[in-house]
């Protein structure tokens, strides 16, 4: 999200981080196969992720969850970590709040209207092709649609790999259907346990080592080449409310503990706002551009 670097900086850095390589993390060498690729049986998938994540508790996927999130990625011997929240509405898409280092917000709203604000709350339109990408496999992975995954990338289960106990800790590695973005992208790996679930992505072409770790305080589309890892708990489904009653919740839940935090409270009201009315934050980033 919210990186230490200008706009311009982390735009060219996540431009190198998808077109030349989607995300980054690494290649899990050292894991078992279980069952080759496969790229139909949508329940099959279903099944492959939901054991694994805080989703497989609810009878169904929830309109509206939110989650706490760390960003840890590892650039050399450097590992960067960032924390904060986010927010999905089915109805309306997703809200990506970074509280430490640098707070800030990225807004994936549905068509394809994405967002990132600065501490300020200034906003900046996030439609070059890498961060538009990005956006959409984040749509599809955080409000659990299967057949639009299911479209864009093959699936394999995968076994434990370093650190983990083999045989017990299984995983999914989703493995991109499309040639160019295979040869970038070695696949996404999502592991959990009903109350942590961790996603990384692993770069074509690069060993796979433990964690990586993350965030210049950034948040997803601020990715150079590296290695990258998001850990997710504290989920929490939420009322399905509608209209105002839902951005109240979605201001409630980023905002939440956040007494005499000025920054965060007023990100969260403006994050929560252009998720409502992405067209009229869009229109000042574009005014503001000029």
């Amino acid at each position: 999200m919210i990186g230490a670097r200008p706009p311009a900086a982390r735009r060219a850095a996540l431009c190198a981080a998808l077109c030349a390589a989607a995300w980054t993390g690494t290649v899990t060498a050292a894991a078992t196969t279980a069952s080759g690729p496969q790229s139909g049986d949508a329940d099959g998938l279903r099944r492959a992720l939901a054991p694994h994540t805080w989703m497989s508790r609810q009878p169904g996927w929830p309109c509206r969850y939110g989650a706490r999130v760390e960003q840890r990625r590892t650039l050399g011997e450097r590992v960067l970590v960032s924390d904060g929240r986010v927010f999905q509405d089915c109805e309306r898409g997703l809200v990506w709040q970074v509280e430490r280092p640098l707070p800030g917000v990225q807004v994936y709203a549905h068509g394809a209207n994405y967002l990132e604000l600065d501490r300020r709350a200034a906003p900046r339109t996030l439609d070059g092709l890498a961060e538009r990408r990005i956006g959409a496999t984040l749509q599809d992975l955080f409000a659990g649609d299967i057949g639009a995954l299911q479209r864009e990338f093959d699936h394999e289960l995968i076994d434990a790999g370093e650190g983990e106990v083999s045989g017990l800790d299984r995983a999914v590695r989703l493995i991109p259907r499309d040639p160019k973005l295979a040869a970038r992208l070695a696949g996404i790996v999502i592991r959990g346990d009903g109350v942590r679930t961790t996603i990384r992505v692993d770069t074509a072409g690069t060993a796979r080592t433990a964690a990586p770790t993350a965030a210049s305080g950034s948040a997803p589309a601020s990715m150079p080449a590296g290695r990258l890892e998001w850990r997710l708990d504290g989920f929490e489904a939420l009322p399905a409310d509608s209209g105002g009653a839902a951005s109240r919740r979605c201001t409630d839940w980023l905002g939440e503990g956040a007494d005499g935090d000025g920054v965060r409270v007023e990100l969260a009201r403006a994050g929560c706002d252009a998720l409502a009315r992405p067209g009229r934050w869009l229109d000042k980033a574009r005014g503001e551009r000029r």
